[in-house]
């Protein structure tokens, strides 16, 4: 299959690497990096959990590959989320409280103190598996108190503290459990958080599945309209007032995050890491790079500390 250009291509999906590990659209305003107090690493099969601490800040505009349940251990705490083309939300969330961000939700984020959480990230493959029904469609939640969840994502955390003593089965044996109480409790049922004049929440996360499932094939714009069924200017529209950006400027953001996380995470070589993020070839690439990033993708990688 030949490659296209560059707005016709899009980045695979960025795998769980943690609850802060989101797909970009815009730049994160934290003051300070989280702080990893323990991580599951690799050692299940689609659910991930982080124990981490986060100082007061603000996450710019993006999205998860995943869906995240999220166990506030301190508190209380204000939350704030914007989802795309909507205001600002505030939610007083208190120590046990259960928050859940579902996969492919565009928005920002920012919280108000130093806070400790457990984050579990689920592959929404595996909820569907789970469920067994049909696609799951998620609402976000915030401060719910779920006894049932609360007691899973520390068992999860116990798991992980003690060694995986448990094995392999019993982890994931508990996180279905999680995604099983997910699709029984946390459904949208064709609702979410609103985006005015956008797409609904169910269109926007089919069609951001479907541009990531498709890395190797041409997206075009026709195309990406009539899988939602709507004619091209009523997509260019919606869209962009759901993710803030038109499909083409949207594509090229997420191509440049995908060959960040390759610079970061891998030893590839630059004409690798331009095939890998969808480009054409490594010098459409460095000029995509250096138009949006402000210096070239070597650059980048030296200032990463990596050779």
């Amino acid at each position: 299959m030949s490659r296209r250009s560059p707005r016709s291509i899009v980045p695979a999906p960025v795998s769980l690497e943690s609850t802060l590990a989101r797909i970009p659209l815009s730049a994160p305003r934290v003051s300070e990096p989280p702080v990893s107090l323990l991580s599951s690493g690799e050692r299940w099969t689609a659910i991930r959990l982080e124990h981490l601490h986060t100082p007061p800040g603000e996450l710019g505009e993006g999205y998860l590959s995943a869906h995240l349940v999220a166990l506030l251990l301190s508190g209380p705490q204000m939350l704030q989320l914007m989802p795309a083309g909507g205001g600002w939300v505030t939610y007083r969330v208190e120590a046990g409280s259960v928050q859940v961000i579902p996969a492919f939700l565009v928005h920002r984020v920012r919280w108000s103190a130093p806070a400790e959480w457990i984050g579990l990230l689920v592959e929404p493959a595996f909820l569907q598996a789970i469920a067994g029904d049909g696609t799951v469609d998620l609402r976000a939640r915030f401060g719910v108190d779920d006894a049932l969840l609360r007691q899973l994502l520390l068992a999860l955390r116990d798991e992980v503290r003690d060694g995986g003593r448990g094995g392999k089965p019993y982890a994931e044996h508990l996180g279905g459990a999680v995604a099983a109480r997910l699709a029984r409790n946390y459904r949208a049922h064709g609702g979410g958080l609103p985006r005015p004049g956008g797409l609904p929440a169910g269109k926007l996360r089919s069609v951001i599945r479907y541009i990531h499932a498709h890395l190797e094939d041409e997206l075009l714009l026709p195309a990406l309209a009539d899988l939602l069924r709507m004619n091209v200017h009523s997509f260019l529209r919606s869209f962009r007032r759901s993710t803030g950006l038109p499909p083409h400027q949207y594509v090229m953001r997420q191509r440049i995050a995908r060959a960040k996380a390759l610079l970061d995470q891998t030893s590839l070589s630059l004409a690798e890491v331009a095939l890998r993020s969808g480009f054409a070839n490594q010098s459409n690439f460095t000029t995509a790079f250096r138009r949006i990033a402000r210096l070239t993708p070597g650059a980048y990688r030296q200032a990463r500390g990596h050779p």
